[in-house]
C-alpha cells in the first residue's frame, strides 16, 4: 500500500503527510512543472506541464490497494477500476456506488457550460478545518480497511 496524491491543488497535503509518516506508509506527491512542492517525507514526482499529465502519471503508478487522493472524478474512476481506493480532499470516499453519479454530474455541468457559452461555472470553494478532520478520518478508515484485508489474506 502506498498513498499517491494528485498534488497540483490539493489543500490537505500536510494532513496526508502527517498520517503517512505516522503510519510509515510510502507517500508520493505528483504535480506538473507549474507547481513547486517540498516535503520532508514524501517523494515528489514532477511531470511535464500539460492537460492531465499528472493524472496519467498517477494512474500509471497506481496498483491494487493503493490510495489515491484526487478531486478529479475521472481519475478516481480509473483508480477504482484498478482495485485501488480513491479519496477526495473533502473526505468523500469514491466508490463504485457513487462514481457514476459524480461523472454524470460532471458531464451535465460541461453541457451547461457549453450551452451558456461560459468556460467555467464558478463555485466558491472554501476549505475549512472541518474538511481537514473529515479527510483525516476518511483516510484513516481506508488505511485501516486495507490493512485488515491484507492481514486477513495473510492468515488464510
Amino acid at each position: 500500500m502506498k498513498i499517491l496524491v494528485d498534488a497540483d491543488a490539493c489543500p490537505v497535503l500536510s494532513c496526508i503527510e502527517k498520517q503517512a509518516k505516522a503510519r510509515e506508509i510510502e507517500l508520493i506527491f505528483v504535480c506538473d512543472s507549474n507547481h513547486m512542492l517540498k516535503s520532508d517525507y514524501a517523494q515528489i514526482i514532477q511531470v511535464e506541464s500539460g492537460h492531465d499529465s499528472a493524472d496519467f502519471a498517477l494512474i500509471g503508478m497506481c496498483k491494487e490497494n493503493d490510495i489515491v487522493v484526487t478531486n478529479d472524478y475521472g481519475l478516481a474512476a480509473l483508480v477504482l477500476g484498478k482495485k485501488a481506493r480513491a479519496l477526495h480532499a473533502s473526505g468523500m470516499i469514491y466508490t463504485k456506488e457513487n462514481i457514476d453519479a459524480l461523472l454524470l454530474e460532471r458531464h451535465l455541468t460541461k453541457l451547461q457550460r457549453q450551452a451558456t457559452g461560459r468556460r467555467r461555472i464558478k463555485k466558491q470553494h472554501i476549505y475549512i478545518e472541518e474538511h481537514s478532520m473529515g479527510f483525516k478520518d476518511a483516510l484513516n478508515k481506508i488505511i485501516d480497511e486495507i490493512t485488515k484485508e491484507q492481514n486477513d489474506e495473510q492468515e488464510s
